[in-house]
């Protein structure tokens, strides 16, 4: 087991123990690669998520509340748009 680890670690090093684990299971080649990429895209949003709410010392809830006004906000934008 630990030699096949080191193997999978050594060709695939740049990627996350959950990434690791998720290619083992589905092996697809193309279809991999890109849902290793919007998986990094969810990681980085969430970190940002994270990062301002640390910043502007938000409850979980209190980020609830923003993100539900920043998708009213630019759903009733895309609505004025395109009506």
């Amino acid at each position: 087991m630990g030699v096949a680890n080191y193997q999978l670690n050594k060709q695939l090093k740049f990627y996350t123990p959950i990434e690791i684990n998720y290619q083992k299971r589905h092996h697809d080649g193309n279809n991999f690669l890109v849902e290793m990429v919007l998986m990094r895209l969810i990681e980085a949003d969430k970190r940002l998520a994270e990062r301002i709410q640390k910043k502007i010392n938000f409850s979980n809830y209190q980020m609830l509340c923003l993100s539900w006004a920043i998708g009213l906000v630019m759903g009733v934008a895309i609505a004025i748009l395109f009506l």
